[in-house]
């Protein structure tokens, strides 16, 4: 999050609905702040305005390179193009928080939208020394045969993203619990078990490169 993601210098065409774990204004900021990555990372501009999705300008990359520096923020740049966030272009889709052993904790939210008719992704970005862009199941397949390497909660969402896309479902009824996950290692394998609510179960088994799915995933007794 960075400090100007959110306030009143901030315009909504339509403002997010906090999630029953989530307070209003962190809802906002956690929105700007995914559209926001999402420009600087990619070049990707996800708002709106009176005419529709923002297209690309003479300023485009300007702006860009500005709010990356942090020279500017996303206030600036939607005034600019008298355009504003729009809470329901993107789609939290799923939540990852580490164990409460972990010595270093994380709580990442992943989001999802479709690209606005006009813009187009790339990677020029300051943050990665190597960018390509996949179909989300290529992802998936690419990091199971061992050629892709992606952290856990990373591959997951891509699965969970992939099937729900399959299913011609809408990314908003598809939306994945806050998720807990725990490693347990036995016999060269390594088994991942992902609790929600009060059910642990066993989501994936690693062996060397490969990955096994265990579809809706089997219950679990605590390692």
């Amino acid at each position: 999050l960075d400090t100007r993601d959110h306030g009143p210098s901030l315009p909504w065409r339509i403002g997010p609905v906090p999630r029953p774990d989530s307070r209003p204004m962190l809802a906002a900021a956690l929105v700007c702040t995914a559209v926001r990555e999402t420009f600087e990372e990619c070049g990707v501009l996800i708002t709106s305005g009176s005419e529709g999705p923002t297209r690309p300008d003479d300023r485009w990359n300007l702006d860009r390179v500005d709010l990356t520096r942090r020279t500017i923020g996303m206030a600036e740049v939607l005034a600019r193009r008298g355009v504003a966030l729009d809470a329901s272009l993107v789609v939290e889709f799923a939540r990852w928080i580490t164990p409460h052993w972990a010595e270093i904790r994380y709580d990442t939210r992943f989001y999802g939208a479709w690209l606005p008719d006009g813009q187009r992704a790339d990677a020029d970005n300051s943050e990665a020394e190597h960018g390509a862009w996949f179909r989300v199941d290529d992802a998936v397949a690419q990091s199971e045969a061992g050629y892709l390497p992606l952290m856990l909660p990373t591959y997951e969402t891509l699965w969970r993203l992939a099937r729900a896309l399959r299913s011609g479902a809408p990314l908003a009824t598809s939306v994945v619990p806050s998720t807990q996950f725990t490693v347990r290692k036995e016999a060269g394998r390594v088994a991942v078990l992902l609790t929600r609510g009060d059910t642990q179960y066993v989501a994936h088994e690693f062996t060397r490169s490969t990955t096994r799915d265990h579809g809706n995933g089997q219950p679990a007794s605590n390692p």
